[in-house]
C-alpha cells in the first residue's frame, strides 16, 4: 500500500459502518468497560479498532486476548494512529484515540488479567509504536481496505457526504455495491445539492431486508415497483414517528426519486417499472406556516427555521419572552463568539508578523532528528514571510525533519483554517442577511480575468459583490454597500489568506480567486472553503472544542462577576448537551432567518424585512415560514395593531388605580397589573370583523348589516389596540422606558420590560400628537414623577 494512502477518510465516515470483525463477546466487553470512563468525542474509537482488525486480517477472540500476540495487535493499532495513513483526522484527535484506547485496555485488564499493561505513558504513544504499524501495513487485505474507504460523494460545489454503502456491500456483495456507488457519484458531481441522505436510508432499508429484495429484484419491473412502494410507506411512517414535517419530507422524497431515476434507471443498471416511473406522492404547495416543523429532543413540536427553537404552543407572555429576549439572546451569543474568534484570527496573523521581525529568514533547514524545541519560531515566521507558503508546503520532511509536524508549526504560523474563517462568514451574514449560503461560499474576490471585482472601493465606501444561485439573470447579482467595520473584516480575511492566495496563483489553481480559501488542517494544500456543518456527528468528532468555546457566552458577558460563576442568578445553568444542541442549530440559513425576525421586531415592516433578505418580491406570508401561528397571532392581535395601525388611548375617569411604583416587587407583578388594567381585551367581533374564523359571527353580521351602520367603524377599531391610562400607569410606563433606555446592562433586561418600554415610546408619541387633553395632563404630571431608579430593581431578568 502506498504510504500516503488514507484508508479511513474521517471519523464522520464511520457512522455508516457496522462492526464487522470483533466478535460479540469482545465487543460487549469493550463497550461495558469503556462506558464509565469514556471521554466526549470518542464514540468511534472501538469501531476504529474493528476497522484495524479487518484491514490487517486480525482475528480477535475473548480467550485470544490473553495471549502475547494480542499485545502486537494493540501496538499495531496505536502505531496506526501516528499519521494519517490509517485515519484522516487531526493529530490531536489521533493522540486522544490512542490515550483512550490504553485506558480501555487497562479497564479490560480487571476482567482479563493477562492483558498487556502500559505502565509508562510513553509506552502507549502512537509514535513509539510506528514499527508495529509498518509491519502490519505490509499485509493489508485490499478488499477490506476498499470496504473501509468511507464511500464519499462530492457535489458540484465541492461538499462531501458519505453514502451508506457498507451495509449494502455486506448484504448484496461488493460488485453490486461498487456499481451503485459509481452511479451515484457520477450523478452527484453534477448537482449542487444531491440530497443523498434519503438514498442512504433506502440502502439501509434494502440491506436489512436483503432476503426479500435481492439483486434480482432490481432487474424485475414488477418487483422494483413493489420495493419502492414498500420503502415509501416505511419512509413516511418513519418521518411521522420522528415528528418531522411531512410536507418537507414529500419534497425530499421527490428529490430521492429523481436521484434514482437519473443515476440508476437512466443508465439501465436498475430496470424501470412497466409504468415507466417509480411511485411517489404528489407535491402540493404548502403554506409557510406548515413548513420547518419538527420535534425537538424534548418531544415538543417546534419551528426549526431559526437558531432559537420556537414552540408551537405559547401564551402571550411566552411570546413576549421569545420575541423580546430569547431570539435576540441566541443571536447575540453567536455574534459575540464570532466577533471574538474573528479578532483572534486577525491578531494571530499580526503576532506572526511581529515574531518574524526578530527571526532569521535564512535559517530554514533543520536536522533530520530535530525536535520541536530545537526550532526557533521567530526564524520559521521570518522564513515564511520571505519565502511564502511554499516554504512549509514543499519538501516538508527534508526541511524540518521527521519529528516536526505541520500542526505544531501552525501553532505560531497561524495559517487560516475553515474554523478560523467561518466566524467571518457568520459576521457578514449577520450584518447583511441578504447574503445566502451559496453567495458567501462562492464569493469571488477576483474574476476569471484576474481583476479585483468582488471587493472594490467606490466613492466613500467599499462594495462587496456576490451572486445568489436561486435568483436568475441580473437578479442573481448581490451588491452590498459595506459599513466601515464590515469592510475591515473583509480586509482581515484578505490579509489572512494572502499567503495561500499567492501560492495557489503560482500553482495555477483557480481557487486563488475566491475570498474564502483555507488549509483544511495543519498547513495542507489550500482550497476554496466548503460549507461548515455543525451537527451532532461533527461535534463528536471534528468540533469537540466548540462547546467549551461557546459556554462563556451563555453567561452575562456584560457583568464580569457572573462570567465564570454558574451560581450567579444571571448565569443560566446550561449543560454541555444543551450548549451543543444550540450549536447544532447554527447555520448560515438559520442565522439569516433569525436576523429576519429581529429586523421585523424592530421595524414592524414586512417590506423592510424582505428587502433585508434580498427578496425581489414582498410576500405577506414571509414570517409564517419562520414563526408558528401562536407567535404570529400575538403580532396580529396586538403588536402589529399597535405599531402598524395605531392605538386608541382613553383616560381612566375617576381611576382607583393611582399606581405607586414601589408597590411592585418583580417585573412579573407589574406586567400582570398593566396587562389587566392598561390593555383592553379586543372583542371577537373587532378582532375578526370579517368573521373569517367564526362562521356564526358571519351569519349574525349578515342579518344585521342593514340595521347597523357601524360596521366600518368596528373594522377600523379592530385594527387598533385600546389602552386605558391614568397618571399612575403612565408613571410606571415612563419609569420602565427610562430605566431600559439608560441601562448599561442591556443583555440582562427582562423581556417584559423591553416589551413595555417599546410600547411606551409609541404611546407617548400618540398622546403628544393627539387631542386628548386629559391624557396630555396625565402625561405632564407623570413626567414629574418618573422613578427609573426604583424600576431598576424590576427590569432585570434576575428579578423576574
Amino acid at each position: 500500500m502506498e504510504k500516503n494512502l488514507t484508508i479511513i477518510k474521517g471519523a464522520l465516515s464511520l457512522v455508516n459502518y457496522p462492526f464487522t470483525t470483533l466478535p460479540s463477546d469482545v465487543l460487549a466487553l469493550m463497550e461495558r468497560c469503556y462506558a464509565p470512563i469514556a471521554m466526549d468525542g470518542m464514540g468511534q474509537m472501538i469501531k476504529l479498532f474493528d476497522a484495524y482488525c479487518g484491514i490487517t486480517r486480525t482475528q480477535v477472540s475473548y480467550l485470544g486476548m490473553s495471549s502475547p500476540g494480542f499485545e502486537r495487535v494493540i501496538r499495531g493499532f496505536l502505531g496506526a494512529l501516528s499519521d494519517e495513513t490509517f485515519v484522516d483526522v487531526s493529530r490531536g484527535l489521533r493522540v486522544s484515540y490512542a490515550k483512550e484506547f490504553v485506558k480501555l485496555i487497562q479497564a479490560m485488564a480487571e476482567e482479563i488479567p493477562l492483558l498487556p499493561s502500559f505502565e509508562e505513558k510513553k509506552d502507549g504513544w502512537p509514535k513509539n509504536n510506528v514499527k508495529h504499524w509498518e509491519v502490519a501495513r505490509e499485509n493489508l487485505d485490499p478488499q477490506a481496505v476498499r470496504f473501509w474507504n468511507g464511500w464519499p460523494v462530492e457535489s458540484a460545489n465541492g461538499k462531501t457526504s458519505y453514502l451508506s454503502i457498507p451495509n449494502l456491500w455486506l448484504s448484496h456483495g461488493p460488485d453490486f455495491a461498487e456499481h451503485v456507488y459509481k452511479s451515484v457519484s457520477q450523478w452527484a458531481i453534477k448537482m449542487r445539492r444531491p440530497r443523498t441522505s434519503e438514498f442512504s436510508a433506502f440502502l439501509g432499508f434494502v440491506s436489512q431486508r436483503h432476503e426479500s429484495w435481492p439483486i434480482e429484484a432490481f432487474k424485475d419491473p414488477i418487483q422494483i415497483k413493489n420495493l419502492f412502494l414498500e420503502f415509501m410507506l416505511w419512509y413516511f411512517n418513519d418521518q411521522l414517528a420522528l415528528g418531522n414535517d411531512l410536507a418537507a419530507a414529500t419534497k425530499s422524497y421527490a428529490a430521492f426519486i429523481n436521484l434514482v431515476n437519473s443515476s440508476m434507471l437512466a443508465t439501465g443498471f436498475w430496470v424501470k417499472p412497466f409504468a415507466g416511473s417509480l411511485p411517489k406522492p404528489k407535491i402540493l404547495h404548502v403554506p409557510g406556516a406548515d413548513t420547518n416543523n419538527k420535534k425537538n429532543t424534548k418531544g415538543e413540536v417546534i419551528k426549526s427555521k431559526l437558531i432559537t427553537e420556537i414552540p408551537y404552543q405559547v401564551t402571550d407572555t411566552q411570546a413576549i419572552e421569545l420575541l423580546f429576549k430569547e431570539i435576540k439572546a441566541d443571536n447575540d451569543i453567536l455574534y459575540r463568539w464570532a466577533n471574538t474568534k474573528a479578532w483572534n484570527t486577525s491578531n494571530n496573523r499580526k503576532a506572526r508578523n511581529r515574531l518574524a521581525l526578530s527571526g532569521n529568514s535564512e535559517k530554514i533547514i533543520y536536522a533530520t532528528h530535530s525536535q520541536p524545541e530545537d526550532l526557533n519560531p521567530a526564524d520559521v515566521c521570518a522564513a515564511f514571510n520571505k519565502h511564502g507558503f511554499d516554504y512549509v508546503k514543499s519538501d516538508f520532511a527534508k526541511r524540518f525533519g521527521k519529528n516536526i509536524t505541520r500542526e505544531y508549526l501552525n501553532n505560531f504560523l497561524n495559517i487560516p483554517t475553515p474554523d478560523d474563517l467561518y466566524p467571518f462568514k457568520l459576521l457578514l451574514v449577520h450584518a447583511y442577511p441578504r447574503i445566502t449560503q451559496s453567495c458567501i461560499d462562492n464569493l469571488e474576490l477576483y474574476n476569471s480575468k484576474g481583476e479585483l471585482t468582488g471587493f472594490v472601493k467606490l466613492e466613500g465606501y467599499y462594495q462587496l459583490t456576490g451572486f445568489k444561485d436561486r435568483r436568475g439573470g441580473k437578479l442573481s447579482e448581490i451588491k452590498i454597500k459595506l459599513e466601515p467595520r464590515d469592510a475591515v473584516r473583509v480586509r482581515q480575511v484578505i490579509k489572512a489568506t494572502q499567503p495561500l492566495r499567492d501560492y495557489l496563483r503560482a500553482q495555477g489553481d483557480d481557487a486563488w480567486r475566491y475570498l474564502f480559501i483555507a488549509c483544511s488542517r495543519g498547513l495542507t494544500h489550500p482550497t476554496k472553503m466548503m460549507p461548515t456543518n455543525w451537527s451532532a456527528g461533527t461535534l463528536a468528532t471534528r468540533y469537540q472544542h466548540l462547546a467549551d468555546e461557546f459556554a462563556p457566552y451563555f453567561t452575562n458577558s456584560s457583568n464580569p462577576n457572573t462570567l465564570n460563576n454558574p451560581s450567579s442568578p444571571s448565569s443560566p445553568s446550561l449543560s454541555r448537551e444543551e450548549i451543543e444542541e444550540y450549536i447544532c442549530r447554527i447555520s448560515i440559513t438559520s442565522l439569516r432567518a433569525t436576523r429576519a425576525v429581529l429586523i421585523y421586531i424592530e421595524s414592524n415592516s414586512i417590506t423592510e424585512t424582505a428587502h433585508a433578505l434580498g427578496h425581489s418580491e414582498v410576500s405577506p406570508d414571509l414570517l409564517s415560514s419562520y414563526l408558528p401561528e401562536p407567535i404570529l397571532a400575538f403580532f396580529q392581535t396586538r403588536w402589529i395593531r399597535v405599531f402598524q395601525r395605531g392605538i386608541i388611548c382613553q383616560a381612566m375617569k375617576d381611576s382607583k388605580y393611582l399606581l405607586r411604583v414601589s408597590n411592585f416587587q418583580t417585573m412579573d407583578e407589574l406586567h400582570t397589573f398593566l396587562e389587566n388594567h392598561a390593555l383592553k381585551d379586543i372583542p371577537e367581533s373587532m378582532r375578526d370583523p370579517e368573521a373569517l374564523k367564526n362562521p356564526e359571527l358571519a351569519k349574525s353580521s349578515a342579518k344585521n348589516k342593514s340595521k347597523d351602520k357601524s360596521t366600518d367603524k368596528e373594522k377600523e377599531a379592530a385594527d387598533r389596540v385600546v389602552i386605558s391610562l391614568d397618571v399612575g400607569i403612565l408613571t410606571a410606563l415612563l419609569s420602565i422606558e427610562e430605566a431600559v433606555r439608560i441601562s448599561t446592562r442591556r443583555d440582562e433586561i427582562n423581556a417584559k420590560a423591553l416589551y413595555w418600554a417599546k410600547l411606551t415610546t409609541l404611546l407617548i408619541n400618540d398622546i403628544v400628537d393627539g387631542n386628548e387633553f386629559d391624557l396630555q395632563d396625565y402625561l405632564a404630571t407623570a413626567r414629574t414623577q418618573i422613578d427609573s431608579a426604583q424600576m431598576e430593581n424590576l427590569i432585570y431578568a434576575a428579578a423576574a
